[in-house]
């Protein structure tokens, strides 16, 4: 798993944390919409246009270069030394030209009939050489093919596969209680960025370029280039020997070294484009609000020096989870051997029974917790729509005193002007009827176009509040639904669960009435305790359900078996039919005898 995977399915279950606290998931929504036109991403982008002639000019070059260096051409040097006679392992023609010059090597007379050993003697040994010229041209190729490859393969990396982007946040949100501002400023420069490296549009040249340079490097790391850098290093202009001349690999490999010499050109071209995101979508606004949010619980947890009781309380919560485990699975371990105890069966076939078992409840508890999802998600929905009411309501209210404000300015406005004008109305209310009637439509016009505003407001604020109240009701109504659901699967595995524990009781009340009737039961044993007493008693009564169901059908069957027999059953049927309640009911009252006594016994 990369980082960015590690960062995705952190930030995954972060929302999910979120989401399940209605409080913070209304604050995240709340900053998601804020300010959207002041949230932007630039990301600049470098497209590079390779071209190919120079690339496949050198791949041409490379296999001719290969089998150059595969004839591994060199001469053989002489080098002479006059050495003690005891160090010369080899005479040579050599060796006997010299001594014939250089009679004072003779110092010692030989005895009659002996061989005349000088004291020294000159030797020749002839050592490989491959520093030819041929060869120290391919290696100045190799060394000047290095620099040109890996000098546009860098940049060509540093323009395609470098990620730069920047990102600018700017919030405002406010609320009864506060305001939070939020200004967040990236910028991150990645270079080698391995998506860019697997989607770039250059991939494909990029990667014989890079072929080439590791197949260069390759070259140079052989033996025979490194003998052959040893030697003084050859330098333009180029001596054209016949082997350059006449032998077609080295031909191919000086065509390739005049090519690069005369290539001016940087071999690629970029052309840069920025790609800006504003305003972020509904997904993208949420996840920045995490961000946003996350800042500021740091900044208020910091501030107020609340690290270590968090850290005290998370680690507290976790203990108890772990401890609730811990006494579950001891519970499960411990129930799963007296269930193995009880039935007798082998482990192996109660495991199997017991997997298959869990493997259906897992599968009830997966859709119950699904119906809880759902029920949460309903909630917070609920809560959301709470949320927006009243803000819906607060904006009634600010249009309602805004309009009470129009109305009283107004209404002021139209006082003062009557009282200022009052007397000078009154002496040429005569001569201006008509201009005064003009004045007074013009104020009602006024005032009617106002009352007009405020209605349409009002009637639009209303409407918007029917359809959130309806939205409401639907979303209640899915919860109530819901949880009846929820509810009647509930019903049904307590149902379940009471079977299997009557069930239960029954299996071990058989058993120990079996080990009783063996005698296996220790007489140390102790039954009276309050809980061990009253798990006896709840075998009891399920046996005692048990054996009432099967006593009445063994009477059927002994009446229908033995007391019945064919000879008798024609003559006795209308006895049979008239005595059968009778009998019924003495069957019931010799039952309820027997179990009178059985009780009396337990007493």
């Amino acid at each position: 798993m990369n980082e960015f995977e590690t960062y995705y399915r952190a930030l995954t279950e972060y929302k999910n944390r979120i989401k399940s606290n209605a409080v913070c998931a209304r604050y995240s929504k709340t900053v998601a919409k804020a300010n959207p036109a002041d949230s932007k991403i630039e990301v600049v982008k470098s497209e590079c246009i390779i071209e190919e002639d120079w690339i496949a000019a050198i791949e041409k070059g490379l296999v001719h270069i290969e089998k150059a260096l595969a004839e591994e051409r060199q001469f053989i040097r002489s080098e002479g030394e006059v050495k003690p006679i005891e160090k010369v392992k080899q005479i040579s023609k050599e060796s006997v030209e010299h001594l014939a010059r250089h009679g004072n090597l003779l110092t010692k007379k030989p005895e009659s009939g002996a061989d005349i050993i000088p004291d020294k003697l000159f030797t020749v040994e002839r050592l490989t050489d491959y520093a030819v010229y041929e060869n120290r041209f391919l290696y100045m190729l190799l060394c000047y093919l290095r620099d040109f490859v890996s000098y546009r393969y860098e940049k060509i990396c540093e323009l395609s596969f470098t990620y730069n982007g920047t990102l600018n946040i700017k919030k405002s949100v406010g609320s009864g209680d506060g305001n939070t501002e939020f200004e967040i400023k990236v910028t991150d420069v990645r270079r080698n960025d391995e998506y860019l490296k697997a989607n770039s549009p250059v991939k494909e040249k990029t990667d014989r370029i890079d072929l080439i340079l590791r197949t260069v490097l390759m070259f140079l790391s052989t033996p025979l280039m490194e003998a052959v850098a040893k030697s003084p290093k050859l330098k333009p202009p180029v001596t054209e020997t016949n082997v350059l001349k006449m032998n077609k690999h080295f031909k191919g490999a000086k065509e390739l070294y005049y090519f690069l010499c005369a290539y001016e050109k940087d071999g690629f071209t970029v052309e840069r484009t920025v790609h800006a995101l504003s305003p972020f979508s509904e997904d993208a606004a949420e996840d920045f609000a995490q961000a946003a949010a996350l800042c500021a619980f740091l900044t208020y947890g910091y501030g107020n020096g609340l690290e270590g009781e968090l850290r005290k309380s998370h680690e507290a919560q976790l203990a108890a989870e772990r401890k609730e485990e811990r006494e579950k699975l001891a519970a499960r371990i411990k129930s799963l051997k007296r269930r193995i105890n009880e039935t007798g069966e082998g482990a192996e076939e109660y495991m199997l029974a017991l997997e298959r078992r869990i493997s259906d409840l897992e599968a009830d508890g997966a859709q119950l917790i699904e119906a809880q999802s759902e029920i949460k998600k309903l909630s917070a929905d609920k809560d959301a729509l709470h949320s927006e009411i009243e803000v819906l309501n607060a904006k009634i209210s600010e249009q309602a005193e805004e309009a009470l404000t129009l109305n009283q300015a107004r209404a002021d406005e139209i006082a003062e002007i009557n009282a200022a004008h009052s007397e000078r109305i009154e002496s040429i209310n005569l001569s201006h009827v008509g201009e005064i009637e003009n004045i007074n439509r013009k104020h009602v016009a006024e005032i009617e176009k106002l009352n007009e505003e405020i209605k349409r407001i009002t009637y639009g604020l209303n409407a918007e509040l029917s359809e959130k109240s309806n939205e409401l009701s639907k979303a209640e109504t899915q919860f109530e639904k819901a949880r009846g659901e929820m509810q009647t699967q509930l019903d049904a595995s307590a149902q379940e669960i009471e079977k299997l524990k009557l069930e239960s009781a029954l299996t071990q009340g058989k058993l120990k009435a079996v080990l009783c009737e063996r005698g296996l039961i220790e007489k140390e044993e102790d039954f009276t305790a309050e809980v061990k007493f009253d798990e006896l008693e709840r075998q009891y009564k399920a046996f005692k359900a048990f054996f009432k169901e099967e006593w009445r059908m063994a009477k059927k069957r002994i009446r229908r078996e033995i007391l019945k027999p064919e000879k008798m059953q024609a003559s006795a049927t209308a006895q049979e039919v008239a005595s059968e309640p009778q009998e019924k009911a003495a069957d019931e009252t010799n039952e309820d005898k027997v179990n009178e006594e059985v009780e009396n016994e337990e007493t």
